[in-house]
């Protein structure tokens, strides 16, 4: 039985209908994932190859090196890390003999929610205007971010990466600058102690 042509009509249309209507939660969900504070870290449209810029990083005499852990109170990865047996242990002991090497913790309210300016301590400020600017404060937890000064050489995302990736990257950059301090005389560290004093890169 041959239809009338309006309802030929609709059923020719009818996957193009379906198309449309399939595509639209498509793009609402890419949106919803970005803002639902799942705390899934965002993919970035532009990635860093972050073993070259390790790689390519320089650490002078008396150059901070910070260690920032983002963390949420109802991260259960975060708090196995800060726990006595956890990485912030392990850490903290091996830091005992370096001055220089720092770790800050950023811990908001939770894994739902977003990082705020009073999560941040007044010497990190800096940290939260970019992460602002940049639309990064729902990150992943736990999230490790190595810094020499200011400049950010290492980035990474979850529980087995501090094992793998953040400790031995921090290790190198200190074992980096315990090489360059030793090849130096006297005249050499009294400069790179100055450099490293007033170095500001971003």
């Amino acid at each position: 039985m041959k239809l009338p042509h309006a309802t030929r009509s609709l059923r020719d249309g009818a996957p193009l209908i379906l198309m449309t209507f399939l595509a639209m939660p498509l793009f609402a969900h890419a949106d919803d994932e970005a803002a639902s504070g799942s705390g899934t870290p965002p993919v970035s449209k532009s990635r860093t190859d972050w073993a070259e810029r390790l790689r390519a990083a320089t650490v002078k005499e008396g150059q901070p090196i910070l260690l920032v852990m983002h963390s949420a109170k109802d991260c259960i990865y975060c708090a196995r890390w800060k726990g006595s047996l956890g990485g912030k242990g392990e850490f903290e002991s091996w830091a005992q003999s370096r001055p220089d090497v720092h770790l800050i913790i950023v811990e908001r309210d939770a894994i739902a929610g977003a990082e705020r300016a009073e999560d941040y301590p007044d010497t990190l400020q800096w940290l939260y205007r970019r992460h602002q600017e940049r639309a990064q404060l729902q990150p992943g937890t736990p999230m490790f971010e190595v810094f020499v000064v200011r400049k950010m050489v290492w980035h990474s995302y979850g529980y087995q990466s501090w094992a793998r990736d953040v400790f031995p990257a921090l290790k190198d950059l200190e074992q980096r600058r315990t090489s360059a301090i030793s090849s130096m005389g006297f005249n050499g560290k009294q400069q790179a102690r100055i450099a490293g004093q007033f170095e500001t890169a971003d």
